[in-house]
């Protein structure tokens, strides 16, 4: 399936395509869900099994789109956002040996739980807004949700939206394109067990724990039961 789509995406008779409006490209990648299944040609590129090299497929195809934006003439004012749905997850119910093989890769980086999991870890997740025309570079810590993507890109494009439509949506334009603009202040956060709620630096889990984001965020403060 990777090979048939990317041969799609960047055979020589696409090199003269030329958009005239507004097109919108979801790529879901399977590569990171299990089974992971990489191509043959990744198999044992890294020291981590299959997982391993299901991430490395992933970071290629993903160049693959954008080498090909390049050829296209069209990376320059093309909006690419690059994120996922949850934290990380080493085994997902499939055993590949994924757990035995980790090594010192820390899938969530600094924070506590995991895919399904209230903590930072299972919804703190990669973002990278990537649009040379329009986003200054730098790193944001400002607070986003993906629900604001709805009404931030159709301000992008000039679509009003009725008003009941996307009402959880917030128009966060500014804050996309400008690391130093703040976005949201407040986020109600929901997997299949808790819910939550992030306010600035605070973070309130239900029937669960109130602690405070610290300078080291596997270890927080926990403040209430």
């Amino acid at each position: 399936m990777k090979n048939s789509i990317l041969l799609l995406a960047i055979k020589p008779s696409n090199s003269s395509i030329r958009i005239k409006k507004s097109v919108l490209f979801v790529f879901s990648f399977h590569d990171i869900h299990v089974p992971r299944l990489p191509n043959k040609q990744f198999k044992g590129k890294t020291d981590m099994g299959v997982r391993g090299d299901a991430i490395v497929q992933m970071d290629w195809i993903t160049g693959q789109v954008v080498n090909h934006l390049k050829k296209l003439d069209l990376l320059e004012n093309t909006l690419i956002i690059f994120t996922s749905d949850n934290g990380a997850v080493l085994t997902d119910g499939y055993d590949d040996e994924a757990l035995n093989r980790v090594g010192q890769h820390k899938m969530n980086g600094p924070y506590s739980g995991g895919k399904y999991s209230a903590f930072e870890g299972g919804t703190r997740v990669p973002f990278i807004v990537h649009y040379p025309a329009k986003v200054k570079k730098g790193v944001s810590h400002s607070l986003f949700s993906q629900i604001d993507l709805y009404a931030s890109i159709a301000t992008l494009l000039n679509l009003p939206l009725q008003d009941n439509e996307a009402i959880d949506s917030d128009n966060q334009l500014s804050a996309l394109f400008n690391h130093k603009i703040k976005a949201r202040t407040l986020l109600a956060e929901e997997t299949p067990h808790a819910q939550s709620l992030r306010m600035d630096n605070w973070k309130y889990i239900r029937a669960v724990k109130k602690y405070l984001l610290g300078s080291n965020p596997k270890r927080t403060s926990i403040l209430a039961h």
